[in-house]
């Protein structure tokens, strides 16, 4: 048994089965604390068997006989609404505070050493979570002063004057201490060679060490391994603004604190020697503050990365998508930075103003174009933009508008929504006043009755929960727009313009073989293929047509995804023969067609000309009539290939969310003078 340990930190959430994560709090307590003469040891116990935790828990306690175990809560749920919805709500990693609540029941049938609660989760609403864990003290934001007066505090001297502390006073009630301080991050390295050797048993040596790139499919552009750990190095320390919907001010301060550059430079060179190529900086906002810091930085890094051997560094952060010029998004670009945008809420300047967010349109929409270009110029993934549409203050016109900007400027095509609804806390209802009809509270057993804010509990736009009935139809709703609005599988992918869409199933459900067989002529740009390649089968099923040979392409696993790519292009080669036919069928739905017989919109635009319909089987039975076509014509075939292509779906209580509907009477006005302009062509 080696010297006893003065603390035992000990985490039981952090990670989840997507995402393992060695916690940054084990670096930075850890660092504090060795420069007081404190020696701490660590034990994550996320994601672990309940009894296999235990025993390794019992281990640690037996060799370092701890005088204090602290636990560190870094979220109290899985911070997303969508992690609830579906079968979510039943995954224990969704209810992080509730493993630590149970890791804390083990500890103290174990150990009598008291134990602390900390982190930026539990920060959010301490005495709370303090009262709901069992925990001796917690600390409120960082633990400097915790550890500056650690003896006192085991002797329980002084307690309200410890800074950040939360104690039980003699009669057990939870007391907050009288001070309350932010301080600044540690202008020394924080990682060692023991923390390093942990980080790399934590994940693994096959796992750390993967290759450190793939290669992108289209031009030079590479982008970071897929399940490669990055760690976190911390840049800047609190937030000046005053979002409604965030916490970061209340749990790091609103003064932002730069920490010195020769010690991140410090921490990212021993990192980076061990052969760590992916970082997260941390930080609220990279532009919040002293914005001449991140620049500086950005070129030292890049400065660093040109002297490794191997793949360069790459670094992530958030970054609020303004306030940069062009040259200096060029930079971070150049010095290895991938993205990390902190989301608008809608574009919409009033509802920006009205949440309190430090951007604007104009600027945002700027500085998207200028991303998008240099990305380009410099062959790097730019990524998709995200937006949080579940703000409390989104009303039908402000999503409108938000649709209508993003896709006017083409951007709607790169997005997704990562915001269904805020998280809301009790702590922070006196600056967001709301009504629980509004929420959702949730827990292993589904939705509560009742609203429990120690329970995950999100906030739903108030008009939409009004408009469509419950938080469960809002969240539905915002769904419907993330998967067929914002769509953008369709022009991004593996499979081409097809990507994200099953089109071997297109094939075999909707394709007759006479339809196929109309192909037997037509190059579909296949290229030379053997019988065997799925390329050659397809070929094979063109030349001589049966259910035979339909089937049995339509059904091998092998090769799935040169089948969706074949499926796909046979599909085009019978858009473009029938080019002309389907501009016919675009001109009844006042869509422009392009040459190659798809219609020339955005899914967005495409789902507008639709919703004046309210059912699909609609829409083709207006194509019908007014082309006066047979139940089996190769426009309606087409047409359900159009529909399958942008992922239409018809909700007619979505209409008014989502656009202004266009009376009967204009769009058979414009059909008319569509086919009158055709008829003169």
């Amino acid at each position: 048994m080696g010297a006893r340990a003065d603390l035992l930190m000990v985490a039981y959430s952090g990670s989840s089965t997507n995402y393992k994560q060695y916690p940054y709090a084990f670096v930075q307590v850890s660092a504090l604390a060795q420069r007081r003469g404190l020696h701490v040891e660590r034990l994550d116990l996320s994601l672990l068997d309940e009894n296999i935790g235990r025993a390794l828990l019992a281990a640690a306690i037996a060799r370092h006989q701890p005088r204090a175990v602290g636990v560190t809560l870094r979220n109290v749920d899985a911070m997303c609404a969508g992690a609830y919805f579906g079968s979510g709500w039943r995954s224990p990693s969704n209810y992080p505070i509730l493993q630590t609540q149970r890791g804390i029941q083990i500890l103290r049938e174990q150990t009598s050493a008291p134990i602390i609660i900390g982190g930026c989760g539990f920060t959010v609403d301490p005495l709370a979570f303090a009262d709901f864990l069992g925990v001796d003290y917690g600390i409120v934001g960082e633990p400097d002063g915790f550890l500056d007066a650690f003896n006192d505090v085991l002797e329980r001297k002084n307690l309200d004057q410890v800074p950040n502390l939360i104690y039980r006073d003699e009669h057990g009630v939870l007391t907050e201490s009288a001070v309350r301080r932010s301080y600044p991050p540690l202008d020394e390295p924080e990682y060692t060679d023991k923390i390093f050797d942990e980080i790399l048993a934590f994940h693994g040596h096959e796992k750390f060490y993967v290759a450190q790139w793939l290669p992108r499919s289209a031009g030079n552009a590479r982008v970071p391994a897929q399940g490669r750990p990055s760690l976190a190095v911390e840049i800047v320390r609190g937030c000046p603004f005053s979002c409604r919907f965030c916490e970061e001010p209340r749990i790091k301060g609103r003064n932002p604190q730069h920490r010195s550059m020769d010690a991140v430079m410090a921490d990212i060179a021993m990192l980076a020697d061990r052969g760590v190529r992916l970082f997260w900086l941390v930080c609220s906002e990279l532009n919040a503050g002293k914005e001449t810091y991140i620049l500086e930085l950005a070129q030292r890094i890049g400065a660093f990365s040109e002297t490794l051997s191997g793949a360069p560094l790459s670094w992530n952060s958030f970054l609020l998508p303004s306030h940069y010029q062009r040259e200096e998004l060029r930079l971070l670009y150049e010095s290895g930075f991938t993205g990390g945008w902190t989301e608008p809420m809608a574009f919409n300047d009033q509802h920006m103003r009205e949440l309190k967010v430090p951007m604007r349109v104009d600027s945002v929409m700027q500085n998207y174009v200028d991303t998008k270009e240099i990305s380009e110029e410099l062959g790097v993934a730019q990524g998709y933009k995200s937006i949080f549409l579940g703000a409390p203050n989104v009303t039908p016109e402000v999503l409108k508008e938000t649709l209508n900007v993003l896709d006017e400027s083409g951007v709607i095509m790169n997005m997704h929504c990562t915001g269904h609804a805020m998280r809301v806390y009790r702590e922070a209802l006196t600056d967001f006043p709301c009504d629980t009809k509004h929420m959702i509270s949730w827990s292993l057993q589904g939705p509560l009755k009742e609203i429990d804010y120690i329970a995950p509990t999100y906030l739903y736009p108030a008009a939409m929960v009004d408009s469509l009935g419950s938080p469960a139809a809002a969240h539905q709703f915002i769904d419907y727009v993330n998967n067929h609005i914002f769509y953008k599988e369709m022009v991004h992918g593996p499979f081409e313009e097809g990507a994200g869409r099953d089109w071997v199933e297109f094939l075999g459900t909707e394709l007759s073989l006479e339809q196929i067989a109309l192909l037997s002529d037509y190059d579909i740009g296949l290229g030379p293929a053997s019988p065997t390649t799925p390329a050659g089968e397809l070929q094979g099923l063109i030349e001589s047509p049966s259910p035979e040979r339909l089937l049995r392409f339509c059904t091998r696993s092998s090769k799935r995804e040169d089948r969706q790519v074949a499926a796909f292009r046979l599909v085009c080669a019978l858009m473009q023969l029938h080019a002309e036919e389907m501009s016919k069928v675009g001109l009844t739905l006042d869509t422009p067609v392009q040459d190659s017989g798809w219609p020339d919109l955005t899914p967005y635009r495409f789902h507008e000309r639709l919703y004046r319909f309210d059912r699909l089987v609609d829409v083709a039975k207006h194509v019908r009539t007014q082309l006066d076509l047979g139940p089996r014509a190769i426009e309606l075939t087409l047409l359900r290939a159009w529909l399958h292509l942008h992922h239409v779906k018809i909700v007619p209580k979505y209409r008014d969310w989502l656009f202004e509907r266009p009376s009967p009477a204009s769009n058979r006005a414009s059909f008319e003078r569509h086919k009158a302009k055709a008829s003169v062509d």
